[in-house]
């Protein structure tokens, strides 16, 4: 029988997306997201953007903290570890896009947007 270690931290190999394995963090991440912008409502600007930049070094951590965690255990697979999926290339360029405060970094990697000289 495995332990809850092997469970959480075992090779997952039947992870799939959009079912209840996949649907419990997002719910989970969903619940969190809406009460930090609901208790950031009531701070000022400087406090709400140096939340905003904690929570994206935060993301970007996990990501890492993931990253060196399976290298540590021989689980490491590049063809399926790399390249990064959308989420964890967002999850590492959103601390650099807040501390250099890039609106057009932002546009682009929210709304797919592109500032006029940049366009092709």
């Amino acid at each position: 029988m495995e332990t809850w270690q092997d469970q959480v931290f075992g090779n997952n190999i039947g992870f799939k997306a959009f079912t209840f394995q996949h649907g419990i963090p997002v719910l989970v991440f969903l619940v969190c997201t809406i009460l930090w912008i609901l208790i950031a409502k009531n701070w000022n600007h400087p406090k709400q953007y140096r939340s905003a930049f904690l929570f994206s070094l935060s993301l970007a951590f996990a990501v890492l903290w993931w990253m060196v965690f399976r290298l540590w255990n021989n689980q490491f697979d590049e063809t399926e570890d790399l390249p990064f999926h959308l989420c964890n290339i967002l999850a590492l360029i959103f601390p650099f896009a807040l501390y250099f405060r890039a609106r057009w970094f932002l546009g682009y990697y929210i709304f797919g947007y592109w500032p006029e000289p940049y366009k092709q």
